[in-house]
């Protein structure tokens, strides 16, 4: 929500009146949803973000660069809804973040998974290497 509100009030689209709040509520809005999937890094669905392992540090440097991405494609995007034969307002812009997002994240886990996997592998080979030496 918080982020409609932003994209609104930055391409001058307003919304539904049911859902025009002032800027600042739209701020607080985005603020708090960040506050609150923070609070605990090492679980729920920012727990891939925060992870040691490859897949974090990729989606930590990919994650700002695809908002990055939204936020200029996302006023043109916006300003060509007239050549559209459907209405795309700001929920064409929310809809994009939230998929990037989710595909992002699913990346991530699979880059977590596989990390985990070779950290279990290296071990199982160092394990081997000093039995070996032993013998």
């Amino acid at each position: 929500m918080g982020y409609s509100v932003l994209v609104s009030h930055l391409t001058g689209l307003l919304p539904h009146p049911s859902l025009r709040i002032p800027l600042l509520y739209g701020l607080l809005h985005v603020m708090a949803a960040m506050s609150l999937l923070s609070l605990y890094p090492s679980e729920g669905i920012v727990a891939p973000l925060h992870s040691k392992y490859a897949g974090g540090y990729i989606a930590r440097k990919l994650l700002p660069l695809l908002v990055m991405a939204l936020l200029v494609t996302g006023p043109i995007i916006l300003s060509l809804r007239g050549y559209f034969p459907y209405s795309a307002d700001v929920l064409l812009l929310a809809v994009a973040v939230a998929i990037s997002i989710l595909i992002i994240t699913v990346m991530v886990h699979n880059l977590n998974i596989t990390d985990r996997e070779r950290e279990k592998s290296h071990k199982r080979a160092v394990d081997a290497w000093h039995f070996f030496k032993g013998l």
